[in-house]
């Protein structure tokens, strides 16, 4: 599962952040939460789009955005979770591409 995500300049320092933040809190496997985001989810309350339970994920910047790389050995499972919550994410300032 690959997430692209592109923003606008004013924000790509912070897409970037979050993006490795993503990272880390997978290899954490805490409920931390996503910082100032919103103080709660990280994938175990299913409010992130980027499932973070038994993944593994890499996180690259790239022009005007970052790019989420996120594999599991079960790749139908993670599909489908990652669509269902994808529909119900509300990407502001950002436009996502998952594949």
């Amino acid at each position: 599962m690959r997430f692209t995500i592109q923003v606008p300049d004013a924000k790509l320092d912070d897409a970037r952040r979050r993006a490795h933040h993503v990272v880390e809190f997978a290899a954490k496997r805490t409920r931390e939460g996503h910082g100032g985001f919103d103080g709660k989810g990280g994938g175990h309350m299913k409010n992130c789009p980027v499932v973070t339970d038994d993944v593994a994920i890499v996180a690259t910047d790239i022009s005007g955005g970052a790019q989420l790389d996120i594999t599991s050995t079960d790749v139908a499972a993670l599909r489908a979770e990652t669509r269902a919550r994808a529909s119900k994410f509300p990407f502001v300032g950002a436009t996502i591409v998952a594949r």
